[in-house]
């Protein structure tokens, strides 16, 4: 899966989590840990071309920074040379003891209705502003037909969530206006899997105090999702390719269960 951002767009910042063979996050990755490197190319012909790394500070981009953020996530601060207009660019993490690992951006006009999870720079006095507000955010999640109040969300592979949506309360208590309007923003959940990124937007919903999102994907798409047990984020979304991610991952497992039609048996009726 690959991410769309503008065709103009500059000084990116990458957000990125390389995984071990089994899936898992690989951890904090020094940006001059022997045997890592970081290459990008245009286009699926293109030459690799290497990214001279260096470190940086979170939220703020730098030419080839390269900044661990927590529990495997990093940034990587994109070459503008690799944001080509029209075309797909290639990232490719070499490590020494771990599988590569790629990602791609499409530098393409407008945006899907799966974001980008890439940001720009976000130092100005507003967004550090939001952030900090942001920040204080805490997520409850209940599956509207269970009573469950985990964060983590299990999902079967195929089934249609758009009768029965999973609801996502969003608790404002702890900030400095328990009231605040969040309807203007969204809420993305992000997964990454072993081999793609999810990455879904939606609404919030409800008065202040009371704001909620609907988790309703369709079969459509869930029957695609690969199975096992995933790391996800919440994230506010509250500008274009800004986001503020609420707390530390949760979970999501995809369970595999896909039926088709021609697999269901009818039974009789039982007086």
């Amino acid at each position: 899966m690959s991410r769309p951002v503008r065709r103009d767009a500059t000084n990116l910042i990458l957000t990125v989590r390389p995984l071990t063979a089994a899936g898992l996050p690989i951890g904090a990755i020094p940006w001059n840990q022997a045997g890592f490197s970081v290459h990008w190319r245009a286009s699926a012909t293109g030459d690799w071309t290497s990214i001279t790394l260096a470190s940086g500070v979170a939220g703020v981009y730098g030419l080839g920074h390269w900044v661990h953020i927590g529990d495997g996530v990093h940034q990587l601060g994109l070459p503008n040379d690799a944001i080509v207009a029209g075309d797909r660019t290639t990232i490719r993490i070499t490590t020494a003891t771990h599988p590569l690992q790629y990602d791609a951006i499409d530098a393409v006009v407008g945006w899907g209705p799966v974001e980008a999870m890439a940001i720009e720079d976000l130092a100005s006095d507003i967004a550090d502003a939001v952030a900090t507000t942001l920040g204080s955010i805490r997520l409850t999640v209940q599956q509207q037909l269970t009573l469950s109040g985990s964060r983590d969300i299990t999902i079967v592979q195929g089934d249609d969530y758009t009768r029965a949506g999973i609801r996502i309360d969003l608790d404002t208590s702890d900030m400095d206006d328990p009231l605040v309007d969040l309807s203007t923003y969204h809420l993305v959940i992000a997964v990454r899997t072993a081999t793609d990124i999810i990455a879904l937007r939606m609404d919030i919903a409800g008065d202040p105090g009371e704001h909620y999102v609907i988790f309703a994907p369709p079969s459509s798409l869930t029957e695609d999702w690969p199975t096992g047990t995933f790391a996800m984020l919440y994230r506010i979304e509250w500008d274009s390719n800004e986001y503020q991610t609420l707390g530390d991952p949760a979970t999501m497992i995809i369970l595999p269960f896909d039926i088709e039609p021609e697999d269901i048996v009818d039974l009789p009726v039982t007086p």
